[in-house]
Order: structure tokens, then C-alpha cells, then sequence
């Protein structure tokens, strides 16, 4: 369990939490270097109404309307452009801070990189220090926690030479939030404990209200880390009321997991799912794909079965099976594998046990290598050398029973080697199909030739007259659209351009390089592609409905003119083109 993943959700981890709204920043006006003018990300200036607005009003309606990202982004690029026509690097580096939380997670990270590069050889209580905090809370909110102790221990060195006291509490707060996510329980409860007596001697009613929460939080979870839950408990009471009538509120759900933890540890399982009931209430609005959500389910799985209550506890542990993969494993999601391995030893199910235990071993390999040089002394009850060890031992009892458990392996295996290949075939498949649809929305046509380029030749010795009249009429066609009817068909079209089937048939193949049921499902899927472009009315509808539109009598047949036009399915362009 990591509060760190609610906080920098609700407010990008304790940068903002400790200080960053009651910062008054310096007012220097610092020219632009020369190596990132020009090279900053582009801005429209916002509308006239704005000109009045000096710095600290756009940066209160921008805090006033972060719920709406596009409003608040209009704050935000006003806000850059008057801090570059004063040329002041602080201002400027502020509202890169503020365009990045209302931007995507890869145009952030460029915005984080734009307040590092133009802030780097200034100096000032906030400036580099705060940027590289902010980039390391990045990274730490996606674990990759080398590159977080790397932004830390960088705006460490810079908050050192240039005193500002909440800005080192957040970077002592996140450092020790490193350690305990990777197992320094020990080192990091230490700090948080250091904190807390910090936090005691200022004004906890107003600025640093947020930081005493937070570390009431830390504190009672690196206790439970611990198994010290008779100490934890005071830290969870008080969270449990502060957060509750506080205007943090959205950390009471939070406090609400802590109390189903400590209770759990204390061998009250039915207190602790009271709690964790009113915390799985909640888990649709505010935790939803969190390490909440997984913790919770976690702990009502160890509730109930300390209640007996087996068969409940183990549809929990198999949803969080479900929802764990390599890259969102935490060390706290790791107790429903061990359960898990439990559940299948306990009750004989070596086929079932052995596969957890394998997916079990492939997800803390990648999570130590990925963390390879952060300090770490994780204590597991199944480390690898044991269910390595165990694993080896359930081939071999499977082994022993010829008639039946070689049977049992052999298909293990292949189902293994089968959901490999289709995992391969899938990924590759997926890189195809990104590119194709990067391709189809790049250029203002489809660039794409035929999938299919197979050519039939025909005799070409037709009088020229009638080929370029033909043509000419088959140009017509495609300006009116007519490719769209239904029930076009070459005897129709042919009499519709008053010439014969054969003639039109042999044009179209040698011209169009296609034959006549193809040129009219290219010229349809086509026209298709356009359409989805530009009219956000149509990807609305189904797959269905838009195969209709454009001519096509079944959703299948325009599936395969789809695929064979572009190599990508209808629904697949239609999904990526309505998150663009």
C-alpha cells in the first residue's frame, strides 16, 4: 500500500502538498538562454480578456479551474506568455509547472525537462531544487525507482546550498517513501518520525497541515510494515479524524484501508472488514486501477479467511491476480501471490500453484533488476531461492506419476508455449497496427497501397477513345460518390457509363490495378477514412452503422475491405482515432 500513488494523483506527490501553494517566488527578471528560446512548446496566445491579469490572478484561476483541463490550460498558456515577454526565467519555469499538470504523461515530462533546463544555473530558495523534486516524483509515481533517486539526490544537493525548509521536508518525505516501497521500513519509519517532530514545531493548522496528515500516514504504514500494529494504531485513529473532518477528505479513504490493516494485524477480522467494506465503497471514484484497490482487496481476502470464509477470500485474491502485471507490481501486492500459493498447495492444485509461483518469480526479477541500485533489505516469506526451489520440486513430483502428471506438464508446457507465441504474435501485431494508424492519420489520403497487390493482366488492345472516355467517366463516378450504393455492381456501373462489362472490367484492372470489386471497396473504405477524420459525429456510431454508410451490406464484408485496404481492422482505427 503507497500513499504516494493517491497523493501524486490528487496533487502530484508533496511538492504541491507541503508548499507549492503558499510559495511566493522570486522576481528576478532573467533573460531566456539562447539554447531554449524557440524551443519551448507552442503556445496561442489566450483571448484579450486575460491582458489584465497579472501573474498571481491567472495562477489563482488556473488552481480554480484545474477540474477542467481545457479551461485551465488557457490560464496556464496566458501565463507563459506574459512571463516571456518579461523574460523572467521564474515565472516562466512556473507556468511549465502548471501546463504539465494539465498535459498528458508524455508532453510532462517534456514540460518538467523545459523547468530543469531553463532553471539549471539559476538560483533561488526553489529553482533548480523543486524541478528535479517534481521529475523525480515523476518517475517514483511510475516506479522506476533509480531514476527517482537520481532526480532526488540531485534536488537535494541544490535545496543544501539554498535554505528552504518545506521544500527539504517534501525531498526527505519522498526519499523515505523510496525506501519503504522497496523494503528500508526501518530507515524510512526514521524519517518519518524526524518529520513529524519538524512538522509539530510549525503552523500545522495552515501550511503544513497536508505534511502532518501525510505523515501520520507514513508512519502508521511503515509500523504495519514493521508488524507493530499496537504502534501504528495511535497514528491511524488520528488520521482516521483529521482526514475525516479536514478539508484533505480524500485521504480519509485512505486512513479507512490503514484501520482494516491494523486491525487484521491485531487479529480483529471482522473490524477490519467493516472498514474495508466502506473503502471498497469508495474504490470506483477515487481508487480504480490505484494499489489501493489491489491492497483492499488484498486485505478482505486475509479478513475472510481468518473468518473461515474461504471461497469469498479467494475470488478476491484471484481479481487481484488479475490486475497485477510486471509493470504496476509493488512489493504490497505481493502477499496475494503468497496466498494464492497457499490456497493451490493447500488444496492439491500443483498445476495451478506452480503457475503463480513462476508468475511470481518472473515479476520480482524484473522489479530488482529494474531497481537494481536502490538499497533495499526485503525480507520475503517466499523469496525466490525458495519458490525456485519449491517449483523444482512440484516438476518433479509431477514428473513421478508418469501415466498421468507427464501428461499434466506436457500440457502445461504447451499451453504455456501457446499463450507465448500468442503473446509475441499479439505484440508484434500491435506495433503493425500502430504504425498503420499512424500512417492513415498522417497523410490527408490514404498512403497506403493495396495489402493485396496481386495484378491480373488483360489483353490492352481497346481503341484509345474508349479508354480515356471510360476513365473519364469512372471519374466522374468517384467525385459523385457513387461507390457508396449498395448495390453497385460491374453490370450496372457499366450500363450506367454506357459501355459493356468487359471493356469496364479490363480498364479497371489494367488502370486502377485492382479488380472492379475491389476498386469500389477501396474507393468506399477510402472515402471511410476521410470521414472518421473529420466528422467526430461518425465515430460515434457502430462498427456496423459506419460499414453501412459507406456501402457495405455486412459488418464482416467491411471488416475484410477494411483490413485488406489498410491492414488494420475498422474497430481498432475507430478506438485510436476517438482517443486522439
Amino acid at each position: 500500500m503507497n500513499l504516494d500513488e493517491i497523493i501524486f494523483r490528487k496533487a502530484y506527490f508533496l511538492v504541491q502538498l507541503f508548499f507549492l501553494s503558499s510559495l511566493t517566488f522570486a522576481q528576478d527578471s532573467l533573460i531566456i538562454p539562447d539554447h531554449i528560446r524557440g524551443k519551448v512548446i507552442p503556445i496561442s496566445k489566450a483571448s484579450d480578456s486575460l491582458e489584465n491579469k497579472n501573474f498571481k490572478e491567472l495562477e489563482a484561476l488556473f488552481k480554480e479551474n484545474t477540474a477542467n483541463r481545457s479551461k485551465a490550460r488557457i490560464y496556464a498558456e496566458y501565463y507563459l506568455y506574459l512571463a516571456k515577454n518579461s523574460k523572467d526565467t521564474t515565472e516562466i519555469a512556473n507556468a511549465f509547472n502548471f501546463l504539465r499538470k494539465v498535459s498528458d504523461s508524455q508532453t510532462e515530462l517534456k514540460y518538467i525537462d523545459s523547468i530543469i533546463a531553463i532553471t539549471r544555473n539559476i538560483k533561488n530558495t526553489e529553482y533548480p531544487a523543486m524541478a528535479y523534486l517534481i521529475k523525480g516524483s515523476y518517475f517514483h509515481l511510475k516506479n522506476e525507482y533509480n531514476e527517482a533517486l537520481e532526480n532526488y539526490l540531485i534536488a537535494q544537493k541544490h535545496v543544501e546550498d539554498n535554505s528552504n525548509p518545506r521544500l527539504l521536508l517534501a525531498i526527505k518525505n519522498n526519499m523515505a517513501a523510496l525506501k519503504k516501497a522497496v523494503g528500508g521500513k526501518k530507515e524510512a519509519l526514521k524519517i518519518f518520525l524526524e518529520n513529524l517532530d519538524f512538522i509539530k514545531t510549525q503552523d500545522t493548522v495552515s501550511e503544513y497541515s497536508r505534511a502532518y496528515i501525510t505523515a501520520l500516514y507514513n508512519i502508521a504504514d511503515s509500523y504495519h510494515r514493521m508488524s507493530m500494529p499496537d504502534s501504528a494504531s495511535k497514528y491511524v485513529n488520528k488520521g482516521l479524524n483529521k482526514s475525516n473532518y479536514h478539508s484533505e477528505k480524500y485521504l480519509y479513504p485512505t486512513f479507512l484501508l490503514l484501520s482494516g490493516i491494523n486491525n487484521n494485524l491485531l487479529g480483529n477480522p471482522q473490524n477490519a472488514l467493516d472498514s474495508l467494506a466502506k473503502m471498497e465503497n469508495l474504490i470506483k471514484d477515487n481508487f480504480e486501477g490505484n494499489v489501493n484497490e489491489r491492497i483492499c482487496y488484498i486485505q478482505i481476502a486475509k479478513a475472510l479467511h481468518k473468518l473461515n470464509r474461504e471461497n469469498e477470500a479467494f475470488k478476491y485474491l484471484k481479481k487481484v491476480d488479475s490486475m497485477v502485471k510486471p509493470d504496476n507490481y509493488t512489493l504490497e501486492t505481493r502477499d496475494a501471490f503468497e496466498l494464492l500459493i497457499n490456497h493451490y498447495k493447500k488444496n492439491g492444485d500443483l498445476e495451478n500453484q506452480l503457475e503463480i509461483m513462476s508468475k511470481l518469480i518472473h515479476m520480482d526479477t524484473l522489479f530488482q533488476s529494474k531497481n537494481l541500485n536502490i538499497n533495499s533489505d526485503i525480507s520475503k516469506k517466499y523469496d525466490n531461492a525458495k519458490l525456485i526451489k519449491e517449483s523444482n520440486e512440484i516438476i518433479s513430483e509431477l514428473r513421478r506419476d508418469k501415466k498421468k502428471n507427464k501428461i499434466s506438464l506436457i500440457i502445461l508446457i504447451i499451453l504455456i508455449t501457446i499463450l507465448s507465441l500468442f503473446l509475441i504474435r499479439y505484440y508484434r501485431q500491435q506495433v503493425i497496427y500502430k504504425k498503420r494508424f499512424s500512417e492513415l492519420m498522417m497523410e490527408s489520403k490514404v498512403p497506403l497501397e493495396n495489402i493485396d497487390k496481386k495484378k491480373e493482366t488483360f489483353d490492352t488492345e481497346l481503341p484509345a477513345d474508349i479508354i480515356n472516355d471510360i476513365l473519364l467517366k469512372l471519374g466522374k463516378f468517384e467525385s459523385s460518390r457513387g461507390y457508396l450504393n449498395t448495390s453497385i455492381k460491374l453490370n450496372s456501373l457499366a450500363k450506367q457509363l454506357d459501355t459493356n462489362s468487359s471493356y469496364l472490367s479490363k480498364i479497371i484492372n489494367i488502370h486502377k490495378g485492382k479488380n472492379f470489386a475491389n476498386y469500389v471497396n477501396d474507393l468506399r473504405i477510402d472515402y471511410c477514412i476521410e470521414k472518421l477524420k473529420t466528422d467526430k459525429k461518425f465515430r460515434l456510431y457502430a462498427v456496423k452503422y459506419i460499414g453501412e454508410e459507406v456501402g457495405f451490406n455486412s459488418v464482416q464484408s467491411f471488416s475484410r475491405a477494411f483490413y485488406r485496404r489498410t491492414g488494420i481492422y475498422p474497430s481498432y482505427f475507430i478506438k485510436n482515432i476517438q482517443k486522439s
